[in-house]
């Protein structure tokens, strides 16, 4: 359905299930980059260069583009470096606002770079950090978020769908619910693993910022979007100072640009920056309950295939959601070894080890797993390959010793 758009990327003799780290590039993404640095190679804040002025109304007209897409009726877009970077803005642009008295809460399953800044944040400002209670595949009990929040909780902060297990929490009942008890809290929403399969709607969502890769909606590498309502922009300190975000600078003191721009220092990456804004004009075109309803069938067609092999000694962690992460283990077997033999014997593409979410161990006990991802470019005979190596599990020393 969808496999022709991918071709100059894809190898065909490789199946390829690791979109959850990265997603395959559309030709015309690629077409775009290339187009970029052949034909403009240009850098911004010229104002004398055609080149540059062409780049910088493609920036400003992107960003409007970026609103449009999350159906934003308000806040604004930076471009930075990717969804980590954007992460550790919002969380360290206000540690100066930050104290004893102050309590952060986010769940256990979130990515490194969601946990890793507030616990440093809690250790220098000594504020606490709060954990919401799960359910059991991993996403926030709604009918416990009271035990966590109160009046001093000042940020919030989580993934609209986990990387590891695949579940999609209700941003809209968790916000409605945390907005009851308190609604000043500022709440961040890590859209980095849901922004390539599920429509955002910002205008339904009462949140404060969120932040997603181009690089996992088949665009380029290199490039967040971090999109924040005005006030919050208003208040963050940027990470980094430098060419860009300043207005004036004498020998003892600087004044930085207004958001987004004092956001953005240094040099852009402006190639990743134009092949995205086409990226985008390409969504325009694709109706996401198109690619739901692909995915879903795929997952159902996984499910189906895997529960007919009736084979105790493989485990699925997260069977029984129909999002396109498939967390698996085979037991006696090492996960990187099986993750190997995948590869060497049948040219598949999966990811193995912790995924950068150390503490979901606790959910599954299990320290390290193998993630499969299915994406658009995948098809049923992807999944048939996965269960033809599912079979011959047994051979996996073969590949290793």
């Amino acid at each position: 359905m969808f496999k022709s758009l991918f071709q100059k990327s894809k190898n065909n003799k490789i199946t390829y299930l690791d979109s959850g780290a990265t997603s395959m590039k559309l030709d015309l993404v690629v077409d775009a980059e290339i187009e970029f640095l052949t034909k403009f190679n240009t850098n911004t804040h010229n104002e004398v260069s055609e080149n540059s002025s062409i780049i910088n109304e493609v920036i400003e007209k992107l960003r409007v583009k970026v609103k449009e897409f999350l159906n934003a009726k308000d806040g604004n877009v930076a471009f930075v470096s990717g969804s980590t970077f954007a992460l550790n803005q919002l969380a360290f642009g206000l540690i100066d606002e930050i104290d004893s008295k102050d309590e952060i809460v986010i769940t256990s399953v979130e990515h490194s770079a969601n946990l890793l800044p507030w616990i440093e944040i809690t250790n220098k400002t000594k504020a606490k950090l709060n954990y919401f209670d799960l359910n059991d595949n991993g996403t926030i009990k709604i009918e416990n978020i009271k035990n966590v929040i109160n009046k001093n909780t000042k940020i919030v902060s989580f993934a609209h769908i986990s990387n590891t297990l695949g579940y999609e929490n209700n941003v809209k009942a968790i916000v409605d619910e945390i907005r009851r008890i308190n609604p000043k809290i500022l709440i961040y929403v890590d859209c980095a693993q849901s922004i390539s399969h599920t429509k955002i709607d910002l205008n339904d969502w009462d949140v404060d910022a969120i932040v997603f890769s181009a690089h996992k909606m088949y665009g380029p590498f290199g490039l967040g979007i971090l999109w924040a309502k005005d006030a919050l922009l208003d208040r963050l300190k940027p990470l980094v100072l430098g060419g860009g975000n300043i207005v004036n600078v004498d020998k003892n003191s600087y004044l930085l640009s207004e958001p987004p721009y004092k956001f953005e220092a240094g040099t852009m990456n402006l190639s990743s920056i134009y092949s995205f804004d086409k990226l985008l004009s390409w969504y325009k075109l694709i109706d996401f309950n198109s690619i739901n309803k692909y995915e879903k069938e795929l997952k159902e067609y996984f499910v189906t295939e895997f529960k007919k092999l009736n084979d105790e000694n493989i485990i699925i962690y997260n069977l029984d959601n129909n999002q396109v992460s498939i967390l698996f283990n085979v037991k006696g077997v090492s996960s990187q070894d099986f993750a190997i033999f995948l590869e060497k014997k049948y040219q598949i593409i999966t990811r193995a080890g912790q995924h950068c979410a150390q503490l979901t161990k606790e959910l599954i006990n299990s320290k390290t797993t193998i993630r499969a991802t299915l994406s658009i470019f995948n098809t049923r005979k992807d999944i048939d390959k996965l269960i033809e190596a599912f079979k011959d599990k047994n051979s996996w020393t073969d590949y290793i010793f």
